[in-house]
């Protein structure tokens, strides 16, 4: 709030955990100045150190709210592939309920890969646009979704969350509906 004194809900704390042998950070947690938590982000590195994956906790429950390929809200990594469907079932446990999975900014390519299993493992509790059982995929024209298993509809319908609109695509597993809102300058692959 400019007083000089961190007392205040306005007031920031950002502390940080540190990874010796690459020498960056490894988790944020940001609190304010009435020492109530804002959110923490958890980080994943490749073998080189280059940081792929962010976890962001929105108010340090211990919820993962937003899986984003690279660093938070300024979302820069490297050109990266992932396939989701072969993470271990410890990895798919820690991003359980995710609402968004944000793709890298426009400068890199991010390419996932997701089938009907792993989103009912990872998206069951989430709801998007009064929608339960939801899960949003953010990105631009330089990302790739790969959808697959023949067991995807897209629907004719889009639906537009904030600035975005999105391709709407469901799934069914053990008679739950899936939905899927995948901005729609991804790139799509069904099957």
């Amino acid at each position: 709030d400019g007083d000089g004194k961190i007392s205040s809900a306005k007031d920031s704390i950002v502390e940080y955990g540190y990874d010796a042998i690459w020498k960056a950070a490894i988790k944020e947690v940001r609190t304010n100045g009435l020492g109530e938590a804002l959110y923490t982000f958890n980080m994943d590195r490749n073998d080189n150190g280059i940081l792929i994956r962010t976890y962001r906790d929105t108010g340090s429950d211990g919820s993962i709210d937003r899986l984003h390929y690279g660093y938070g809200d300024n979302n820069w990594t490297v050109d990266f592939s992932d396939d989701i469907t072969q993470w271990s079932p410890t990895q798919l446990a820690k991003i359980s309920g995710v609402k968004t999975i944000q793709l890298s900014v426009a400068a890199y390519k991010t390419e996932i890969t997701l089938d009907s299993a792993t989103i009912a493992k990872i998206a069951p509790t989430a709801t998007v646009s009064g929608t339960t059982s939801a899960l949003i995929i953010d990105g631009d024209t330089t990302d790739t979704v790969n959808l697959e298993g023949s067991d995807f509809t897209k629907l004719t319908t889009t639906q537009t969350i904030g600035t975005n609109t999105f391709n709407v695509y469901t799934t069914e597993v053990d008679n739950t509906t899936y939905t899927l809102y995948i901005d729609n300058d991804i790139n799509t692959i069904l099957g």
